[in-house]
């Protein structure tokens, strides 16, 4: 969730007080950081360096609305893992303000930070209003991409079948059970252990934190024709490994000059056999996949993957409307609304349920739950005409907040058999639920008589207040995990923002400080570590690591400024860092390797094509990231077609010829490829020249524009294969 993601909307605000709200709705949505405290902690925590600012590549709202979002996007942090979830409803706040802006916009650069607000626009006016509004908009496992993996299975107890205990590495495992090799009466190669696959078939899928998998290794004690197997994304074998006669512990080794190994079979048929230290050896480098409905502006909450390699987000498509998205692991579709123009996806669960908010007929918010079997279901209300989902838990209860009149917004939970149940507060007229866990505990804040929020978790239906750091005045909570360990935030003296972790043995814990005045918990993981940003002496923001009490600052990468927006259940960090060059860079994070740029860990990456900010990662390890082409799945084991940023080779005006060009690649390097142009003035579609050799190309096309205006170019590549990539930018025609 990003921080404290209050329940001002603009369309809840032009629903309930009228047509002639308009502007103030468009006013305080793209400026939500316009007061001064919120000004000052935005600008604390985003250093006011924006080098993102472009016209090509942006969306609806022109280049200053595009750069807010992405710095946003970039820097912000939330909350973490698959199962759980908070609202994306602040993105969908912002798409739906740019969206019916678009045509405005596009004639001027919208200065948002110096738009004030206007004196009734509610909850804006107080400090902590203010404060709660900035921090939706500016708070934004060792080993990346290990070279090399290997299972020796010690640990693990007799008769135990192995499945998920190797998740963390990248591996998921079928078909083995573990035992002592003593009692087995075989020899293990190293270590005690040795796994034994009694149904003659045993399986290993590989995760993308192992980077592009290229070799794999195996010590066998079994009979003549055992084979080791080795498969791609696309199932297709690579190629394959068999003993020649009976053995004892005997290696059988494959290594792939083609695509890389997603999974990997041993089998002979039905025959028994024992297996001890299988070694998966990966490539250094990421495989690269364009997400995005259209046009390039979109971005992905932390809880938007899980380790199925799903994916739920929200972006622009062609029209510049704003739309959910879900990605499958092949492809990825527009999910709809619930009868109005947009739609944000929040969070997805283990079971690939989707929620979050979509807009309905008369263009108000409504809650939704979604699954590929059921589409999009509203989720309904707590009398008043607003509701937006922010989390779901494993077993499909979702959490958000639901208005009853036009002041006061209370927490709900909505279970499929049970409806939406208000959640109370601690007598204010305002709550707010923001994550659950797997036990069904619920977190978030809630206003006491006096006005001030108190965080909570709620337990059943019993509601604590987690009180207060010292000097706080108020306090708000984020994040949960499954063993009940709580992040969040509390405002405390001279404008102070400070993280706290909370459990039930301890209270709460003030994170701390890297030597400058705030700090902002996005993330934590089932190990109870914590991420975020925090500003060190110099008022710079730094990406942080929080365990055991110990803050450590993770530095940046090169530049003042860094931010850490999600952390995987093995501990791999990511977020945005600047570089030396003032450049915002998308960074990954271990003990082992410290801050890495991500831009020089792609794998056949176009040229052009520059990551800016990791958004999420799952706990497979799967990551999504902005970039300059829009978004970008990065790890997994796709084979599709890349595309990077469109380019124009002149400014364009009416009537004159403009040249545009997009580089591409291809993991599979014997594909070829044709490419479609669209250029979104009411023209004909037209084919690309394609140039290309050995997996690198670009696809390029002359185009001439009769009408000024601003119009969405799109590139669609496709392999021989039929897999898609596209990319898209907004052109911006003038008279000459």
């Amino acid at each position: 969730m990003r921080r404290g993601r209050f329940i001002v909307r603009c369309n809840d605000f032009r629903q309930e007080r009228g047509a002639d709200a308009r502007d103030e709705c468009s006013n305080r949505t793209r400026g939500c950081a316009g007061s001064g405290l919120a000004l000052r902690i935005r600008h604390r925590l985003e250093s006011g360096n924006d080098t993102s600012r472009r016209r090509v590549g942006g969306f609806g709202g022109g280049r200053r609305c595009q750069s807010r979002l992405t710095r946003t996007s970039e820097g912000g942090g939330a909350s973490p893992r698959a199962d759980r979830g908070h609202g994306p409803a602040t993105t969908s706040r912002r798409f739906a303000s740019m969206g019916r802006a678009k045509t405005k916009a596009r004639r001027h650069d919208m200065n948002i930070l110096s738009r004030a607000h206007k004196a009734n626009i509610f909850y804006c006016s107080t400090v902590i209003r203010a404060l709660l509004l900035v921090l939706s908009c500016a708070a934004s496992a060792d080993g990346i991409a290990q070279p090399s993996v290997t299972l020796n299975f010690d640990g693990l107890a007799d008769g135990v079948f192995v499945t998920s205990q190797y998740a963390a590495q990248g591996v998921t495992v079928s078909g083995a059970t573990a035992f002592a090799a003593a009692s087995a009466g075989v020899p293990a190669h190293s270590g005690q252990n040795v796994v034994y696959a009694g149904t003659g078939l045993m399986s290993f899928q590989l995760g993308s934190s192992l980077g592009q998998v290229k070799k794999v290794s195996a010590y066998i004690t079994g009979p003549t024709n055992v084979g080791l197997f080795a498969y791609d994304s696309a199932n297709t074998l690579l190629g394959s490994s068999v003993m020649a006669s009976n053995g004892t512990n005997v290696v059988l080794s494959f290594t792939s000059t083609g695509n890389a190994i997603a999974r990997v079979d041993i089998h002979d048929g039905g025959a028994s056999f024992f297996v001890d230290d299988v070694t998966f050896t990966g490539s250094s480098q990421y495989a690269l996949k364009n997400l995005g409905l259209g046009l390039s502006a979109g971005t992905v909450q932390p809880q938007g993957t899980n380790a199925q390699g799903q994916v739920a987000g929200v972006s622009a498509n062609l029209n510049g409307d704003p739309r959910a998205f879900f990605y499958n692991g092949t492809s990825i579709q527009d999910i709809g609304t619930l009868g109005g123009k947009y739609a944000a996806a929040a969070a997805i669960n283990s079971a690939g349920r989707v929620v979050g908010n979509a807009g309905i007929a008369n263009g108000a918010m409504h809650a939704f739950s979604w699954t590929a079997g059921s589409g999009m279901v509203d989720l309904g209300s707590l009398g008043g005409g607003i509701a937006y989902a922010n989390a779901v838990n494993a077993s499909g209860t979702v959490v958000g907040v639901a208005s009853l009149t036009l002041l006061k917004y209370h927490g709900f939970a909505w279970t499929q058999g049970g409806g939406m149940t208000d959640l109370g507060s601690f007598g204010g007229p305002l709550s707010y639920a923001s994550d659950i866990n797997s036990a069904g505990q619920i977190v978030g804040y809630a206003t006491v008589p006096a006005g001030w929020p108190h965080a909570f978790v709620r337990t059943g239906s019993s509601m604590t207040d987690l009180g207060l750091l010292p000097g706080a005045q108020f306090s708000y909570a984020t994040r949960i995990n499954d063993h009940g360990q709580v992040i969040g935030g509390a405002t405390v003296a001279n404008g102070r923002v400070s993280a706290f972790f909370w459990t039930a043995a301890n209270g709460m814990v003030n994170i701390g400080t890297l030597g400058g005045k705030l700090t902002i918990a996005n993330d934590i993981n089932q190990a109870g570590q914590v991420v975020g940003s925090s500003t060190d002496s110099n008022g710079n923001a730094r990406a942080f690591f929080w365990a055991g009490g110990a803050l450590t600052n993770l530095g940046t990468l090169g530049g003042k400024t860094s931010s850490a927006n999600a952390i995987s259940g093995s501990g791999q960090i990511v977020g945005t860092a600047d570089t030396a060059n003032g450049e915002r860079h998308a960074f990954v994070w271990t003990q082992g390797t410290g801050m890495v740029d991500l831009n020089n860990r792609m794998q056949s990456a176009p040229a052009g094509l520059v990551l800016t900010g990791a958004l999420a990662i799952s706990d497979r390890g799967e990551m999504v990231a902005t970039s300059n082409a829009g978004l970008m799945l990065i790890g997994g084991n796709s084979s599709a077609p890349v595309v990077g940023p469109i380019v124009a080779s002149v400014r364009a005006t009416v009537g004159a010829a403009v040249d545009f060009k997009a580089a591409f690649t291809d993991v599979d390097a014997s594909d070829s490829h044709s490419a479609t142009w669209s250029w979104g003035d009411g023209s004909l579609a037209q084919a690309a020249t394609v140039t290309e050799s050995a997996g690198t190309g670009n696809a390029t096309r002359t185009h001439v524009f009769s009408k000024a205006g601003v119009y969405p170019v799109s590139l669609k590549v496709t392999d021989t294969t039929g897999q898609v990539a596209q990319v898209s930018t907004e052109i911006v025609v003038t008279k000459k």
